[in-house]
């Protein structure tokens, strides 16, 4: 207890206050979005343990020490299909790569429009399996998901974006047309405006 609990046990010396000064450093590379998607109060168990720094937990006599860095980029979308996935949820469950990808419909702009605040995020797979997804050629056979979603396993960053075409505009399944039409766009679009482009009419 007194090497590990000095505070509760009375050990500081200096009037009270804290001999060693605490390591703040985030633990993982996410953790500013994270932080940046509101999960330092969701999650703070974890978060307030693991990403000290991007949830602002770095003090010395109740000042902060430390801000996330913070890069100025152009606030917009890089896909049309961005105020669809924030409309459902993806700015969320898919943060690595809409915070980076869709930050206006995530609402990443502040200041009244200005491009302030961005978390600068490096070249991500935004799902645990994209490494074996591109080695079983998934990057060549589903550009579309692939290269937006599994970037860093594709190598698909930043000289090599794209390097495999752009993206499909087709209907993936033979039903596509009839669930269209009976409305299922708009009912399922996590399901529909990814695999029934076409007949959605999310093309560009």
């Amino acid at each position: 207890m007194s090497k590990n609990c000095k505070k509760s046990c009375s050990q500081c010396t200096s009037g009270g206050k804290e001999e060693e000064k605490v390591n703040c450093d985030d633990n993982n590379y996410l953790c500013p979005i994270w932080a940046k998607v509101g999960h330092c109060r969701i999650n703070a168990a974890f978060m307030l343990k693991n990403c000290k720094k991007s949830c602002s937990q770095c003090t010395s006599g109740g000042k902060e020490e430390e801000k996330v860095d913070i890069v100025d980029e152009k606030c917009d979308d890089n896909n049309y299909l961005c105020p669809i996935w924030a409309k459902v949820g993806h700015c969320r469950i898919n943060a690595a790569f809409m915070l980076k990808n869709c930050k206006k419909s995530c609402s990443q702009c502040t200041s009244g429009g200005k491009e302030e605040g961005e978390v600068d995020i490096d070249c991500l797979d935004g799902n645990t399996h994209c490494k074996d997804w591109a080695e079983s050629g998934e990057c060549h056979r589903n550009p579309g998901y692939m290269l937006n979603n599994c970037k860093k396993s594709c190598n698909n960053c930043g000289q090599n974006s794209q390097s495999y075409g752009a993206e499909p505009c087709a209907d993936e399944n033979s039903k596509c047309g009839a669930w269209a039409k009976m409305g299922e766009c708009k009912s399922n679009p996590e399901y529909m405006l990814f695999y029934c482009k076409k007949s959605c009419q999310v093309c560009k």
